[in-house]
């Protein structure tokens, strides 16, 4: 597993009050396996809470989950990781959320993370 964080900012422009429209601030990170690479985000004002927003299997582009990938070792492994770095609350996106991010249940894993 390799792993590019990359830190991000996004905001508007503020106003004469000096206040943003919205401002976002935290880390992109690129966790690189032999055969999937997962997006993952986390943000500054939610620092034990972790964002998977899609993958790429081999060369195929996948932009979210069909659903959780509870028995794969590649998605048991990095959420393992990010647990061992202080994270405690994980979503991904699926298709099957209405409301984009489904929250992970960390006891369906058939292990422990």
């Amino acid at each position: 597993m390799k792993i590019i964080q990359e830190p991000f900012l996004d905001k508007s422009e503020q106003d004469e009050d000096g206040f943003y429209e919205y401002y976002y601030e935290g880390n992109n990170y690129e966790i690189v396996f032999d055969q999937v690479t997962y997006w993952v985000r986390s943000y500054t004002d939610e620092p034990t809470h972790l964002y998977i927003s899609n993958r790429k299997v081999q060369e195929i582009e996948g932009h979210t989950f069909s659903y959780i990938p509870y028995e794969e070792e590649t998605f048991w492994q990095l959420i393992k990781h990010f647990k061992n770095l202080g994270f405690k609350t994980f979503a991904v996106i699926t298709s099957q959320s209405k409301n984009g991010y489904e929250n992970i249940d960390l006891e369906k894993f058939t292990r422990d993370v």
